[in-house]
């Protein structure tokens, strides 16, 4: 019985990835990089969330230096370009983050630029997908116009373009795949305009009913299961595209920095999410 499971499961497995490197992608057969299609109305005012999630001070070897080092870059690269671009707009920000002594430094930073709030969540009943989940249910909760999402351990190197940002945008953070058979993509910074938010937020659950799931203050883990974000490359949001290709109009989905592709006839980019692979980024390192 046991070896049945392992083979029905190897099975799966195989099917999967046959269908998401082959059939899913003749679904979108154009789709090599991200396009910024003349859709979108600029977030010249109303009011923006931004909100910086998950693991803070991760390199505890180093005290707090590497930490404030990100907030500092995230201020100058982030809030400071935010404030010049659109300079009626209403920015917040609010931590989202596993519980550290040191997180209320983080907040009395930002709090000199900008408005800013505290939330700390379960490290152990959280993961990437459900601490995204709770981010998007913040953003609503808050009635802004846009939200951005953004990780917390970044060292910004060069500026976000924040240009483009719409209420009825999706925008990744550059305009690159990681694959352009899977559709992968890397998974740090995302944008999500009011209009959209709502959509995908109620999209990510398999029935209705789950809504309820981060109705409270703590999100189970365990009911992940019942999440569509992350039906491939479980645990992560790099099928975040295909999940907004299936819930969206393309020309709500685009992306805030350019990067001309190195490589054009690689199916996997040679620029990464994770600086410090293959070519890494211009944007940030960690």
């Amino acid at each position: 019985m046991i070896l049945l499971k392992k083979l029905f499961k190897h099975i799966r497995i195989i099917i999967n990835s046959t269908y998401y490197k082959h059939i899913y992608r003749l679904k979108f057969p154009n789709i090599k990089e991200l396009k910024n299609l003349n859709y979108y109305e600029n977030l010249d005012t109303g009011k923006l969330l931004i909100i910086i999630r998950g693991e803070t001070f991760r390199k505890k070897k180093i005290k707090t230096t590497p930490q404030i080092k990100c907030i500092e870059s995230f201020i100058k690269h982030i809030i400071l370009v935010l404030k010049k671009e659109y300079p009626s707009l209403k920015l917040k920000v609010r931590l989202i983050v596993y519980p550290n002594k040191n997180n209320q430094l983080l907040v009395d930073l930002i709090s000199q630029y900008a408005l800013c709030e505290l939330e700390e969540i379960n490290k152990f009943k959280n993961n990437q997908v459900s601490s995204f989940l709770h981010c998007m249910k913040r953003g609503i909760e808050s009635n802004c116009d846009g939200l951005l999402i953004v990780r917390s351990d970044l060292a910004f190197i060069s500026d976000l373009c924040v240009k483009n940002f719409s209420i009825n945008k999706v925008l990744f953070q550059w305009n690159l795949l990681h694959n352009k058979y899977t559709l992968e993509v890397p998974d740090l910074i995302h944008f999500i305009g009011s209009i959209p938010l709502k959509i995908l937020y109620k999209a990510a659950f398999k029935k209705i009913s789950d809504l309820i799931i981060l109705n409270g203050e703590e999100n189970e883990i365990s009911h992940i299961s019942t999440c569509n974000l992350d039906k491939y490359w479980a645990g992560t949001l790099h099928n975040f595209l295909r999940f907004c290709l299936n819930n969206l109009e393309l020309k709500q989905i685009g992306y805030m920095n350019y990067i001309k592709d190195p490589n054009l006839n690689k199916a996997n980019s040679e620029v990464r999410g994770d600086p410090y692979s293959k070519k890494g980024n211009p944007l940030y390192t960690y």
